[in-house]
Parts: C-alpha cells; sequence; structure tokens
C-alpha cells in the first residue's frame, strides 16, 4: 500500500511538472514581440494635402529668370545651381560627419540680396534626405525644376520668418531657406529661379 502511494505521488509531481512546461512553451511561442522602430517616410500620408506650386507659396511669381545668373557646380555631389552674380555667396561648404542624418553632405550657401541672415542652403547628399517636420502651421507643395525633377517642398511662416525644406525626387539633393519674410518676399522672383535653375548629374 506505501509502494502505490509513493507511485502515485511520483505520477502526480511528474503531471505537475509536465504541465508547468507545457504551460512555459505555450508562453513562449504567444510571447511580445520586439517593438520595432517606427519608419518614418517623406512621403505624405494619403489623406495629407499637398498643394501644386502653381497655388501656393510662389503663385504670384510669372517670372523667375535670375537677372546676371552665375552657375555653381559641385564636383563631389554633381549638381548645379544658378543664382544672382551680384549675390554673395559660400562655396564648398560640407561635413564628413554629425550632419543630420549622419551623412556626408556639401554645397553652397547663397545670401539672399548679400544678407548673410537670410540664406539658401543647396546641397547633396550621400544618404537619404530625412528632415523633421516644422510642425502645426506647415504647408506642403509639389515642385519642378525646369530639368523637370520633382520634389516636395514644406514651408512655414512664423515670427517674421520663412523657413523652407525642398527635398528632391531621389532624396539625396535638397535645399534649405531660412530668411525674414520680407527680404524673401521681395526676393521671391530670383529664389523661384534658383531653386528652378537645380540640374542633377550635369557634366
Amino acid at each position: 500500500m506505501i509502494e502505490f502511494k509513493g507511485k502515485a505521488l511520483l505520477l502526480l509531481v511528474f503531471i505537475l511538472l509536465l504541465s508547468g512546461c507545457s504551460k512555459t512553451n505555450e508562453n513562449n511561442q504567444i510571447g511580445i514581440p520586439d517593438k520595432q522602430p517606427d519608419k518614418i517616410s517623406l512621403s505624405p500620408a494619403p489623406t495629407e494635402k499637398i498643394n501644386n506650386t502653381a497655388s501656393g507659396l510662389f503663385s504670384d511669381i510669372d517670372n523667375f529668370e535670375i537677372s546676371n545668373p552665375k552657375t555653381y557646380y559641385d564636383e563631389r555631389f554633381k549638381f548645379s545651381v544658378d543664382y544672382p552674380e551680384d549675390w554673395e555667396s559660400y562655396a564648398g561648404n560640407s561635413s564628413e560627419t554629425d550632419t543630420l542624418d549622419g551623412d556626408p553632405q556639401g554645397g553652397i550657401d547663397i545670401y539672399i540680396n548679400s544678407i548673410k541672415d537670410d540664406w539658401i542652403y543647396v546641397y547633396g547628399q550621400d544618404g537619404h534626405i530625412s528632415i523633421p517636420s516644422y510642425g502645426e502651421g506647415e504647408e506642403r507643395e509639389e515642385f519642378t525644376t525646369n530639368e523637370g525633377i520633382s520634389g516636395i517642398i514644406r514651408f512655414i511662416r512664423s515670427d517674421g520668418k520663412v523657413k523652407l525644406n525642398l527635398v528632391l525626387e531621389k532624396e539625396f539633393n535638397g535645399v534649405i531657406i531660412e530668411a525674414e519674410e520680407k527680404n524673401f518676399d521681395s526676393n521671391k522672383q530670383q529664389i523661384l529661379g534658383i531653386l528652378k535653375s537645380i540640374q542633377i548629374n550635369k557634366q
């Protein structure tokens, strides 16, 4: 009788152990998946409104011909841009590290009407350009250069300033503008001409 009770006790322990293993396996199979980082896309969400440039920021500009154009060509990133010859500029603005995306970039700073606090940075980059949102009040527009390169303009008017980002279609070339509203608006024809003139892989 004692031997029978001993065997029954061993059987009970075995069943309990087996049940515990089963629950462990079940939990491992169900589990909680590792959280994947959110992917950030430059493409707008399907419901996000994007205006056409013709009805947006530059809608009042009919003629965007640059007066006395001068051409800058970037040997490394293989793009060119025209700008007014009498506007000051600084070419060769480049960085190997510590850029917004951690990718080497380089280009030219063009100072709007030669005012150095109001600038246009036209650049190329080794990696895809990723730009944080300006937040509430940001507007987006489609854009096309004279060469037929499409892109998206993102801009905001705030505190008397205009801030603008243009990322062109393959996301390796872009433009950043920061300027006083008054200086920006009085030179919009030339600024649009600069943006329109960008060419990529020009030899």
